[in-house]
């Protein structure tokens, strides 16, 4: 997603996450992606739908390719860009 008004910053560090695959970490999820969105320069709504379609996203492999076992891990990767914030989920 490309944000507002980022010209000539330089690319930031790659954030990367692990979390056990139990729901109850979907909060901080959430809450991580809306700050990342954030200092990548996005408006407080742009980052709030953001951090709706990452907690979306995130709850798939949860509850559907691990069937909520918390014996696994759910991984993201923040990579603020120049000209976009991407995550991978």
């Amino acid at each position: 997603m490309s944000g507002p008004g980022r010209g000539g910053r330089s690319h930031r560090p790659t954030l990367l996450l692990a979390v056990p695959s139990q729901t109850s970490y979907l909060a901080m999820i959430s809450e991580l992606t809306r700050h990342m969105a954030a200092l990548a320069g996005f408006d407080q709504a742009v980052a709030g739908r953001l951090a709706l379609a990452v907690d979306e996203a995130a709850t798939n492999p949860i509850k559907h390719a691990y069937a909520g076992g918390p014996d696994r891990l759910v991984q993201l990767r923040f990579d603020d860009r120049t000209d976009e914030l991407r995550v991978e989920i």
